[in-house]
């Protein structure tokens, strides 16, 4: 979600690149009925992509866009996913609608409410007729050592900090007070792209600042999937060991 317009010109280009502006998924969700207050049925339907009055057409757009911006591949027009839904029937009444199939399944438990015990993970093959449904492994776990413990973690886990107003300066003692951990260098990437943090004075700005002017200095393009990663170590100099 970009807050960037579209330029005519070069000039406007350069000046119109901006951060994404906050996404609050709560508030997304807290917007949407629990499961409780409504009695979903399920009714077939026929694919047509030629009635504009269905909203099928509209349906695959939204969503194989979403996808594509998930993946960074190119978005497409109404047009373009109208020209391309006549010919990926096939492929949709078969494997993806049983894959689709699953994962909604899936979705509904984790939607309503169910405990981790009743998830399950699907494995198809078609060329055999092969179906098998079972319980998931359980995510590796990983481990460094701080001041006051282990910190033990997964690949799936996330931290969530709120930059918002802080320097450079104080984004790296706020990760070391609250995660045990030195953050050695930031970089702000966007495909091929990579542009290291390296300034003089960049201590003292702020954190979001350097971003934004480091996207509009090398004419990046922002999307939703983050452009900051950074390389840490823990404070001892221990290294990240993975559990058994």
């Amino acid at each position: 979600f970009s807050n960037s317009a579209i330029a005519s010109t070069d000039g406007e280009d350069e000046s119109n690149v901006s951060l994404v502006q906050e996404f609050d998924p709560n508030a997304v969700l807290s917007s949407l009925p629990s499961p409780s207050d409504i009695s979903p049925s399920v009714t077939a339907d026929e694919f047509e992509k030629d009635n504009d009055l269905n909203y099928h057409v509209d349906f695959l757009m939204a969503v194989s866009n979403i996808r594509a911006i998930m993946y960074r591949i190119d978005t497409v027009d109404r047009l373009k996913t109208k020209l391309v839904a006549g010919r990926v029937i096939p492929a949709i009444v078969t494997s993806t609608a049983l894959i689709c199939g699953y994962a909604s399944f899936e979705m509904l438990k984790i939607w309503s409410g169910r405990p981790n015990s009743a998830i399950r993970e699907s494995t198809v093959n078609l060329g055999t007729l092969m179906f098998t449904v079972q319980e998931p492994m359980e995510a590796p776990k990983w481990s460094y050592k701080g001041a006051s413990g282990n910190h033990t973690f997964t690949l799936w886990d996330s931290v969530q900090v709120d930059a918002r107003g802080l320097t450079l300066k104080q984004f790296l003692d706020k990760m070391k007070a609250e995660q045990e951990l030195n953050i050695e260098t930031i970089s702000v990437v966007r495909q091929d792209y990579v542009v290291w943090f390296g300034a003089r004075g960049a201590l003292d700005k702020p954190l979001l600042e350097l971003v934004e002017n480091i996207v509009k200095k090398n004419k990046l393009h922002v999307d939703p999937s983050g452009i900051i990663e950074f390389l840490v170590s823990a404070p001892d100099g221990s290294v990240v060991k993975k559990l058994d």
